[in-house]
């Protein structure tokens, strides 16, 4: 068994309405137009890809292993090594780059930073989700690949040292309801006192209310 198939395949994180909610809200937020050309940078199985696509933007997906994409998505996938390759795309060539839990698995983000720079068009958006440290380091160390912890003033300095123009750079609380109601964050709040996450739980209002990712947004 692989990575995927060990951590994410849908028999240990079965197949939600979550991916959709995602990228719907980040579409809104970041004001991502239809006919845009989008890089998924380590799609995995593609959730995320196909919900892109299916709103009328132009998805390439690339992940270091292809052969995990879900293949009924009819999506093409490119394989190569972030950390290490120059990326297969020419100058200039997309809009948006898109890269959810990748980052933290790549021991020396330079060539990351450069080649995705590299790729964006003047003004094209990075967009940057990796798990936030400072809630889960009890647990970070369990996935073996993790290589490099990141807070929030961590990827707001890297978005920087490469001269990207910070446009968001936060602690993402990934539960749909507090992105439509923020003030259901009260939950969080007393939450917090309990202290970082110890383990991963089932429920998803308690898991999602303590587990926090890292949101950025950087322009070329």
């Amino acid at each position: 068994m692989g990575y995927l198939d060990t951590n994410y395949s849908y028999s240990v994180r079965p197949k939600t309405s979550y991916p959709k909610k995602l990228i719907s809200y980040l579409i809104s937020r970041f004001e991502i137009k239809e006919n845009s050309q989008l890089l998924d940078l380590g799609c995995g199985s593609g959730d995320f890809s196909v919900e892109f696509s299916n709103r009328n933007i132009n998805v390439t997906c690339a992940d270091i292993d292809s052969a995990y994409i879900n293949k009924t998505y009819n999506l093409k996938c490119d394989s190569f090594d972030f950390e290490n390759d120059k990326y297969p795309y020419p100058d200039n060539y997309f809009d948006y780059i898109f890269t959810k839990s990748v980052i933290e698995h790549i021991h020396d983000p330079d060539n990351f930073f450069k080649e995705c720079k590299r790729i964006l068009k003047p003004g094209g958006g990075l967009l940057i989700m990796a798990p936030d440290w400072k809630s889960s380091f009890k647990i970070y160390w369990d996935d073996i690949t993790h290589k490099r912890p990141y807070t929030r003033s961590a990827l707001d300095r890297a978005y920087k040292i490469y001269s990207f123009n910070v446009k968001a750079c936060e602690e993402f609380y990934q539960y749909p309801l507090y992105w439509k109601y923020p003030f259901f964050k009260f939950i969080i709040t007393i939450l917090k006192l309990t202290g970082p996450v110890s383990k991963v739980h089932t429920n998803s209002i308690y898991r999602w209310s303590k587990e926090r990712m890292i949101l950025g947004f950087g322009e070329k």
